[in-house]
């Protein structure tokens, strides 16, 4: 979009306030346009990944239109890193809560790509063995996670 989201931008000398102020702004201003990534990437970019992010995304999804819901997708979607649904288990309670039939649906799928999305870094040695190990990972967080009702359907994606 800004061409900008390619890391040559930090924000981790901005203070915690100005970060929140902006994240702010960007998650309002892409939830109400059409789906695009490098916005999504700007925002994770700018409003990192704890509590404060997450309580923006959950504030978008009150609610949430059919646009909304295609942008929250593409938010989770675009965040690389630590799995939503390893990493931050009650955000992803709490936003699975504020959804029901095809919206939530759309949310779980996102949430499992997100959860066996490529991971940044690189790696040495076989990568038959790599792989191997990445999936037994896999397979023991998913084992790892709570037998929780508001989880179900969440497993289910995890392990399919």
């Amino acid at each position: 979009m800004f061409g900008l989201v390619h890391q040559e931008i930090s924000f981790a000398g901005v203070h915690a306030e100005k970060r929140f102020q902006l994240a702010q702004s960007c998650i309002a201003r892409f939830t109400e346009l059409d789906s695009d990534v490098e916005f999504a990437k700007l925002f994770w970019i700018v409003a990192g990944f704890e509590d404060p992010a997450l309580s923006l995304v959950l504030n978008a999804a009150l609610n949430a239109d059919e646009r909304r819901v295609r942008n929250i997708v593409t938010l989770i979607n675009s965040l690389q890193g630590a799995p939503l649904a390893f990493a931050k288990l009650d955000f992803v309670k709490n936003l699975l809560r504020c959804f029901g039939g095809e919206r939530r649906e759309q949310i779980v799928k996102a949430l499992a790509y997100q959860a066996r999305g490529p991971r940044s870094g690189g790696f040495v040695g076989n990568p038959d063995e790599y792989m191997a190990r990445r999936q037994k990972q896999f397979a023991d967080q998913v084992a790892a996670l709570p037998d929780d009702p508001d989880l179900n359907d969440l497993l289910r994606a995890l392990r399919n």
